[in-house]
C-alpha cells in the first residue's frame, strides 16, 4: 500500500512544502513533490494544505506536519499572538478541525523552530566556527534569525532527541553597551504596534535580531534623516550597503551581529548545549563564513563573558546551511511525520 505524507515549513515569508510516498513497512522514502509558496497568499492551514494536495495530485495524506511561526499547544492548536510581520500567526489553526475539513488522517502542528530542532541531529550541511568536538548525545540548542527570531533546544532520550519549544526571541532585548541602550530607548519610542496587547512600545530580542531588526538598527543609526532611511527598506539593502562601503550600513550589520552573538551566548548558558549551538535562519549563512570578519566578530562576542568564558569555549558553534531542495525545517517536519507513521499513532 502506498502511503503519502506531507511536511510543510511556514515562515514569515515562505511556505516550503514537500510530499513523500512510502510503500507499507518499507523504510525507503520517495520525494514525490516539493514547492515553495508565498506564505502571505494563504489565510489558513486548511487553504495551504488544500493547495498542496491539489498541486501534488494527491487524494489524501496519511499525516501532514505543518510547522508555523509562534507557539503551538500539544502539537494541536496555535495559541500565540498575531505578529503583523508574520501573516501565518493570524491563522489560529486547530489540527483536529483541519483533519475533519480535509482528506488527512493526522495533522501535526508545531512551532517552526521545533521543526528545525527535529531536523538538527541528522543535518550535515553545517559550517563550524570553532574547533570544539561536540559531546555525544549532548544537549543541542538552536537560535535562528530570519523574518523573526526562533529558538529551541533538544535533549537526548534513549534513541532520539526530544525537542523543547522556546519563545526566547520574544523576551525583552537586554542592552549591554551605551549604543544598545540608545537603540532600546529608540525602539520603545518608535516600535509601537497597535496589534500587540496594550499597544505600547516593544523592544524584544526579535526586534533587533532579525531581518526587520537590521532595518530597525539602520533606521536608528540614521537619526532623523528620512531620505537616508528610505534608501534601505529591507535587510538585504543594508547588507549590500555594508559591502559597498556605506559606514552606517556597516555599523548596523556589526550591531546586529553583536546582538545575535549575545543572544546565542545567553542560550548556551541557559541550555548548557555541549552537543552544539546551531545558528540557523536565512541571515547567518549569507553574512558569515568561517574566516570572514563577521564570523570572527560573532565568535569574539560569543565568548565575551568574564565569568563564563572558559565554559563557553566548550560549546561547539555551527552555522546551519540551507539544503536544496529540502531545508532543515522541512526535514524536521518530515522526520516528525515519519515518527508518527512508524509508531502508528494515527
Amino acid at each position: 500500500m502506498t502511503i503519502l505524507f506531507c511536511g510543510c515549513d511556514v515562515g514569515g515569508t515562505n511556505a516550503r512544502a514537500a510530499v513523500w510516498e512510502k510503500q507499507g513497512s518499507d523504510e525507503a522514502l520517495h520525494l514525490r513533490f516539493v514547492e515553495t509558496y508565498d506564505a502571505k497568499r494563504f489565510g489558513s492551514v486548511d487553504e495551504l494544505l488544500e493547495r498542496i494536495l491539489k498541486d501534488a495530485g494527491a487524494e489524501r495524506f496519511e499525516v501532514a506536519c505543518v510547522a508555523v511561526p509562534g507557539p503551538v499547544e500539544n502539537e494541536t492548536r496555535m495559541v500565540g499572538p498575531y505578529l503583523p510581520e508574520q501573516n501565518a500567526t493570524a491563522w489560529k489553526a486547530d489540527a483536529r478541525n483541519v483533519e475533519s475539513n480535509l482528506r488527512i488522517g493526522k495533522v501535526i502542528l508545531m512551532n517552526d523552530f521545533m521543526a528545525i530542532g527535529h531536523g538538527l541531529s541528522n543535518w550535515s550541511d553545517l559550517l563550524q566556527l570553532n574547533d570544539v568536538v561536540p559531546v555525544t548525545n549532548g544537549v543541542l540548542a538552536c537560535v535562528g534569525a530570519g523574518t523573526g527570531l526562533g529558538e529551541v533546544f533538544c535533549t537526548w532520550d534513549s534513541d532520539h532527541y526530544n525537542v523543547w519549544p522556546s519563545e526566547g526571541g520574544m523576551a525583552d532585548f537586554c542592552a549591554l553597551s551605551p549604543k544598545e541602550w540608545e537603540l532600546r530607548s529608540w525602539l520603545l519610542r518608535n516600535n509601537q504596534v497597535g496589534e500587540y496587547p496594550g499597544g505600547r512600545g516593544v523592544c524584544t530580542v526579535e526586534s533587533v535580531v532579525s531581518g526587520p531588526g537590521i532595518v530597525n538598527i539602520y533606521s536608528f543609526l540614521c537619526g532623523n534623516d528620512a531620505e537616508r532611511i528610505s534608501k534601505c527598506s529591507n535587510a538585504e539593502d543594508v547588507a549590500q550597503g555594508a559591502q559597498d562601503g556605506d559606514e552606517i550600513c556597516a555599523e548596523a550589520i556589526d550591531m546586529f551581529i553583536c546582538a545575535y552573538a549575545q543572544e546565542c551566548r545567553r542560550k548556551a548558558l541557559d541550555s548548557m548545549c555541549f552537543g552544539g549551538l546551531y545558528v540557523a535562519g536565512g541571515i547567518a549563512p549569507k553574512l558569515m563564513d568561517r574566516d570572514c570578519r563577521a564570523s570572527q566578530l560573532f565568535a569574539k562576542v560569543f565568548l565575551d563573558d568574564p565569568v563564563n568564558c572558559e565554559l563557553l569555549k566548550k560549546v561547539p558553534l555551527f552555522i546551519v546551511r540551507e539544503g536544496v531542495p529540502i531545508g532543515i525545517g522541512l526535514a524536521g517536519a518530515r522526520d516528525r511525520a515519519l515518527r508518527m507513521l512508524n509508531t502508528k499513532q494515527i
